[in-house]
């Protein structure tokens, strides 16, 4: 890995596993509270502190920056070249980290106890909303240094193939992109002028719209990471190689593309969607089982190859191999 770009990455993987010991901890006094066994540790208002903190972190904050801090990684390593712009990749992560500080003070303070969701009608410190829209806007920053680094690389080396990992990567970066959109409008054009007084009344309904179009792709934004170290990494470790990277290849491309629209399952037993627009959805969620599969078969295919090469043999001997 080019050492010049090895902080940055470091820096964001630190912030992303910072937050997840505070979640941890968060996630103790939780049991406690409602275990009964401690009483003077019972607070409601800790309680939806606590579970809101929880939420943000584990949610959005561990999940952005340790993507981050992965995309950085695998830029470097697999295209052997610096990042496109160092210095962006910098910028983006100090947006992020403030935001990320921002809207930790009214979570902490109980001014945000909205939990990780924040429907209205619950509303929140204007600066928590401010704080998070700018953790999606570090995180957009990371989306255009993922992309471009592809294209220039892709540019000096015409006729090679990108990197799987670095596919797979730039793949996550354009859904990303896309989805995290809906919670931004949501932030720009409801919650933050609606927290700041500038509006009497908003829209729950279109609020969870709006949400619900980020909302499953946050599972999406880790699985992609998941697939790429599952593709690149366990078949080494295994002493073997890939099964197929063109399989890998089709996963991610249908991973995207069916995982852009489908956030929206989670409003199953909204009143706000019509049972057509439910139906066109259940498709879609169904619809990501098919890379799932592709992965899974792929994988232990791999696994499957590195276990014969030591040695396994019959239906089953490869595994202990």
């Amino acid at each position: 890995m080019y050492d010049k770009s090895k902080s940055i990455a470091l820096a964001n993987m630190w912030v992303a596993f910072a937050a997840f010991f505070v979640a941890i901890v968060l996630g103790l006094y939780q049991v406690a509270n409602r275990s009964g066994l401690f009483p003077e540790m019972e607070s409601h208002d800790l309680y939806f502190a606590s579970v809101s903190t929880h939420g943000v972190l584990m949610g959005f904050v561990l999940t952005t920056f340790f993507i981050m801090g992965f995309g950085y990684y695998t830029a470097t390593a697999t295209l052997k070249r610096p990042l496109w712009n160092k210095g962006l990749a910098w910028i983006a992560f100090w947006i992020a980290l403030g935001g990320t500080v921002l809207a930790a003070i009214p979570l902490l303070n109980g001014d945000a106890s909205v939990l990780y969701t924040f429907y209205p009608p619950l509303k929140a410190d204007p600066m928590f909303y401010i704080g998070a829209t700018l953790l999606v806007v570090g995180s957009w920053i990371w989306c255009l240094e993922m992309i471009m680094s592809t294209v220039n690389w892709k540019r000096d080396n015409p006729g090679q193939v990108v990197p799987l990992a670095m596919y797979g990567t730039t793949a996550n970066a354009i859904m990303w992109l896309w989805t995290s959109a809906g919670v931004a409008i949501e932030m720009l054009f409801q919650l933050i002028p609606w927290s700041l007084g500038l509006m009497d009344t908003i829209d729950p309904g279109l609020a969870r719209t709006l949400f619900s179009w980020t909302l499953h792709a946050i599972v999406y934004f880790w699985l992609f990471p998941a697939y790429i170290a599952m593709y690149t990494i366990l078949p080494k470790l295994a002493g073997g190689r890939l099964f197929s990277d063109e399989m890998a290849r089709i996963a991610f491309i249908m991973l995207l593309v069916i995982s852009v629209p489908i956030g929206f399952h989670h409003l199953y037993m909204d009143p706000q969607q019509s049972a057509g627009f439910k139906f066109l959805h259940m498709l879609g969620t169904f619809g990501v089982a098919i890379p799932t599969l592709l992965t899974g078969f792929t994988v232990l295919a791999s696994l499957e190859g590195a276990g014969r090469l030591r040695g396994g043999k019959g239906l089953f001997g490869w595994i202990a191999a």
